[in-house]
């Protein structure tokens, strides 16, 4: 079943449920007739059909109801999907049926198999055509993700960043001052860990994008990466590199210093520990200002960037995209839209949620500008992907993962993971086609 709400300029909200096979094929009728009026280049009408998962519908339907004030022959119906699996799984079939969403919603880690799959217009053509210049729009490397062989098929619509929040009051406890590199972080955990007090914990999502996302951001700052793509485009294992073991040994000695079995809890528990205020520093993102009455903590939390590494300061990055699909019989309607956000900074980062904004005007005023942000958007300048998506990206961080956890449960040593993971990593990159 899937649930589309469209709404027209009058701003008056209609909820339909449109109901379609269980998987997922069934496409609302009416809105594939409206979008074959807007062939016409000139001619910005029709109804745009929008791909997006439930949760971000509410962010949505404001901007398109602004973006409707400017063009209101233009309509707008979603089609909603409770998650990212599902949406992947509704865009696909949508597409091997000839009836292609006009606007899809990706997550940064599916753009290049949305690419293999052609499901994505390469709208940086458009942007050539119209001189709109991605690199000069958006913030650092956040086009990077969004461009394959160059070209762009996507546009980076909000980011995030990880930095450190401190237990402020923890560190003045073990006259201790926050450490700017991974060596004074480590002499800090030894310092710190005792009496039921601990040094640090990652208020994220366990999963098996945990060894390069959440605690990637160590693994950048050393200068690692799982795998690179060399010359030819082919994506390299580096595994088995002085810079991993480094990495992983940091890990292992992290862990001493961490709750028990904090590297696999939910996110949710470990924020929870981190709020009984008797851990020094928690690496988690800007969504805490939503998740954590800072006021209402018994210490004081301050923020600064990640310890750095042989490689700097460095963070991971996420977040989502917006392209448009291939067989869209809307594409210049839908193009109009995402000009029109590169052309206006605030609907652009209201756009994003409570995720952080890609266009740097729109940290001048309104929600962004606040002061509590300025650290989010120095880290930005040193944040990335970890990785350059592959098509089996899944595949990889899983396989990584197995070898991760080993080393997390003293079954393997760092070596052993750099020799055997790298090994295993190439194999699965090479299914890459």
């Amino acid at each position: 079943m899937k649930k589309v709400t469209a709404f027209f300029m009058t701003l008056t909200l209609i909820v339909g449920i449109l109901t379609g096979c269980g998987n997922n094929n069934g496409r609302a009728s009416t809105a594939k007739d409206e979008s074959t009026k807007a062939a016409a280049k000139d001619e910005i009408a029709g109804t745009l059909t929008v791909a997006v998962t439930e949760d971000r519908v509410k962010f949505y339907e404001p901007v398109f109801q602004e973006f409707m004030k400017k063009y209101p022959d233009v309509k707008v119906e979603f089609a909603t999907f409770a998650d990212f699996t599902a949406t992947n799984q509704g865009v696909q079939a949508a597409h091997q049926a000839g009836d292609d969403y006009d606007i899809l919603t990706v997550n940064h880690v599916d753009t290049m198999t949305y690419q293999k799959a052609g499901m994505l217009y390469p709208i940086g053509d458009l942007a050539e055509r119209d001189g709109v210049n991605f690199d000069e729009v958006f913030m650092g490397s956040l086009m990077e993700p969004c461009k394959i062989g160059g070209k762009a098929y996507t546009i980076p619509t909000d980011t995030d960043t990880r930095v450190i929040f401190y237990n402020k009051d923890l560190f003045e406890k073990y006259n201790l001052e926050y450490p700017a590199t991974l060596e004074e972080m480590l002499e800090c955990g030894k310092a710190m860990t005792k009496d039921g007090d601990y040094l640090f914990t990652n208020a994220l999502t366990s999963s098996a994008y945990q060894s390069t996302y959440e605690m990637g951001v160590f693994l950048q700052s050393i200068g690692g990466s799982l795998y690179k793509i060399d010359d030819n485009g082919k994506p390299v294992a580096t595994v088995d590199t002085p810079e991993m073991k480094k990495y992983l040994e940091f890990v292992k000695e992290l862990q001493n210093y961490m709750p028990e079995d904090s590297v696999t809890m939910e996110g949710t528990e470990q924020r929870n520990q981190f709020c009984n205020g008797n851990i020094g520093m928690m690496e988690s993102g800007p969504w805490e200002y939503g998740e954590i009455d800072m006021e209402g903590l018994s210490f004081t939390v301050e923020l600064g960037l990640i310890p750095a590494g042989d490689a700097g300061s460095y963070s991971t990055s996420g977040g989502f995209q917006l392209g448009i699909g291939s067989k869209s019989n809307n594409v210049e309607t839908a193009w109009t839209f995402i000009k029109w956000l590169t052309e206006n900074p605030d609907q652009a980062a209201a756009f994003g949620g409570t995720n952080l904004p890609t266009i740097e005007a729109a940290y001048n005023e309104g929600t962004f500008a606040d002061s509590k942000y300025d650290i989010f958007k120095e880290q930005l300048k040193t944040s990335n992907i970890p990785q350059i998506p592959v098509a089996n990206l899944n595949e990889v961080m899983n396989t990584f993962d197995e070898y991760w956890q080993n080393l997390l449960f003293d079954k393997m040593t760092p070596d052993e993971v750099c020799q055997k993971a790298q090994t295993a990593i190439q194999e699965v990159l090479d299914e890459n086609k």
